[in-house]
């Protein structure tokens, strides 16, 4: 899943986190368990966007009903600023196959990122359970100035409690 902003976006990594936050919920709310890997990034115009790899069970649904749900609540979440990034603030995929999910996560969530000189993003990357939250806590930093630790539990994924990557159960 990929989140992007319109063409007024906010420059507080911070505040994205806080937008990621509120979907997060949302998709608790409406779905209950799930576990995710989350990636902020920065486009080249200066957009903040985040990657989600989301593992759910069968209880999501179908993919095409899930489209909707995504993009009218990050539109929300996001303030309403256009009625285009309705239409295009999101993008859901499909994954089948587990290398689908592997080769996502080379492409668009390990991706070096180049920021702004002297921007404090915070972490920029988390995985976790419903429970965990982007913007919440601080992890302290490694030698090389990059954030450790996973950003959350994934006590579910070890334990195989019937999570998978998104649409691996999915039916298009």
């Amino acid at each position: 899943m990929t989140l992007t902003y319109p063409k007024q976006f906010p420059e507080d990594p911070e505040l994205c986190k806080r937008h990621l936050t509120a979907l997060r919920k949302r998709l608790q709310r409406k779905y209950n368990s799930f576990a995710a890997f989350w990636r902020l990034g920065i486009q080249t115009r200066g957009a903040w966007h985040f990657h989600l790899l989301l593992f759910v069970g069968p209880s999501i649904g179908t993919v095409g009903e899930l489209r909707p749900f995504i993009s009218t609540s990050w539109y929300e979440v996001t303030g309403k600023v256009s009625e285009r990034h309705l239409r295009a603030g999101t993008r859901v995929e499909t994954i089948r196959k587990w290398k689908e999910a592997t080769s996502y996560a080379e492409r668009y969530m390990a991706r070096e990122e180049t920021f702004p000189e002297g921007l404090q993003t915070g972490r920029i990357w988390g995985c976790g359970t419903r429970n965990s939250s982007p913007s919440g806590g601080r992890r302290p930093r490694s030698a090389s100035g990059t954030p450790s630790g996973s950003g959350g539990s994934t006590e579910s994924l070890r334990r195989g409690r019937g999570v998978a990557p998104y649409a691996a159960l999915q039916r298009s």
